[in-house]
């Protein structure tokens, strides 16, 4: 790029923040542009970049072109193709949205986590969101690795086995996103913020 364009560029691309969205088994890496306070009275997002990092969101992302789009626009995009292909309903609603951990970082997950349940409300389906910000923690990645998980879905059930001592990580790791989010709910698990109220979670 040009020096004078990247110069310009610069002005008002202030930096780059990512989350993850998980959906039942459905992993997406979303890189997001933010234009800095200092140039506008509003900070606005966009997307910059969607990998899949499995093949379920392979398949949901294939026919959406989602660079550049707003974050809502993104998630009424994802959520309403998660919907078609079977991945959410309204009998099994709960997404989990893990936001990294970096500047603004709870500010970005909510807005995501409004975002996702404005798009399942056009969708007919009651919120359900799960948002976190995931912990730069080289144990969850290695608990995340040895359980065949993402850090994100890792990182809410350890946060569940710690507070129900009852359960287990093993007896977890197999339980779908919207079982989860039922057991976090009903024990009151404390880390997580959802559509319902009840808990504090991100998206």
């Amino acid at each position: 790029m040009h020096a004078a364009a990247l110069h310009r560029q610069s002005l008002f691309l202030c930096y780059a923040e990512a989350f993850v969205v998980v959906i039942c088994q459905l992993v997406v890496l979303l890189r997001i542009v933010r234009a800095p306070v200092t140039r506008i009275i509003t900070a606005l997002t966009a997307l910059m970049s969607a990998r899949a990092c499995n093949p379920d969101a392979q398949f949901v992302l294939d026919d959406l072109e989602l660079r550049n789009q707003s974050l809502q626009a993104a998630a009424d995009a994802i959520v309403a193709n998660m919907q078609a292909d079977g991945y959410v309903s309204a009998d099994a609603n709960s997404i989990l949205v893990t936001v990294e951990a970096g500047k603004g970082d709870a500010r970005l997950r909510d807005r995501l986590a409004a975002a996702v349940e404005n798009a399942q409300t056009d969708c007919d389906m009651e919120p359900a969101v799960l948002a976190q910000v995931l912990e730069d923690d080289p144990g969850l990645e290695a608990y995340a690795s040895a359980m065949g998980v993402s850090a994100g879905k890792a990182m809410l059930i350890r946060q569940i086995s710690a507070q129900v001592q009852e359960l287990t990580g093993s007896e977890l790791v197999g339980l779908p996103i919207n079982d989860l989010n039922i057991l976090a709910a009903s024990n009151k698990v404390d880390a997580f913020v959802n559509g319902t109220g009840c808990c504090t979670f991100i998206l």
